[in-house]
């Protein structure tokens, strides 16, 4: 019954991986305008591989996702947000609409 559980378990995590790796690469694609996914699918996986790669053990991940990440994650939480709603409003969006009585 174990054994059933652990493939199951391993299963759903490798489809839940290939579904986020799809995701991504198709995003950046998306983002770049690409007409291919494609030639992304190689130089991505390499690069996470390499970030899951880079932590030695349990306790450097603890202490660089305590102590660094807040610094790197930062511009994203509240820069992209700013910057967003600073683009929204510089081109008015969304438009408002005049409503006229008929």
């Amino acid at each position: 019954m174990e054994a059933l559980v652990a493939i199951a378990l391993l299963v759903t995590i490798f489809l839940k991986v290939c579904v986020f790796y799809y995701a991504t690469v198709l995003g950046i694609a998306q983002l770049l305008k690409l007409r291919s996914y494609v030639p992304l699918v190689i130089p991505i996986g390499i690069i996470g591989i390499s970030i899951a790669l880079s932590n030695e053990s349990t306790m450097q991940f603890s202490y660089s996702a305590k102590n660094t990440y807040p610094v790197f994650a930062m511009p994203f939480y509240i820069g992209l947000p700013l910057l967003s709603l600073f683009i929204a409003k510089v081109r008015n969006l969304p438009k408002q609409k005049e409503w006229k009585a008929k």
